[in-house]
């Protein structure tokens, strides 16, 4: 992303002209639930008995209440990020 000075103390984005954006954000589509969210949140995990997470996701996306916000993508990738760290980081 790229950034720039509008102002000495504010900055802006271009993220609206980015191409592979073009300024776009979550949003629950028609016949879409809180589920939906949760559910493309949802780590993959390993086969067997101890079911550690190999591949966890993060975004505005896999926020169920914050979905299309800034902060619904820090908090999931700070809550991706720590269940890695339980399970050993492996």
């Amino acid at each position: 992303m790229i950034c720039h000075q509008v102002t000495p103390t504010f900055p802006s984005t271009s993220w609206f002209s980015q191409p592979y954006s073009g300024g776009s954000y979550t949003a629950i589509g028609t016949g879409g639930t809180q589920a939906d969210v949760e559910k493309i949140a949802e780590p993959l995990v390993s086969r067997g008995k101890n079911k550690q997470p190999v591949v966890t996701f993060a975004g505005e996306h896999c926020h169920p209440s914050f979905y299309s916000t800034g902060h619904g993508a820090y908090l999931t990738g700070r809550g991706a990020a720590q269940l890695v760290m339980r399970s050993g980081g492996k």
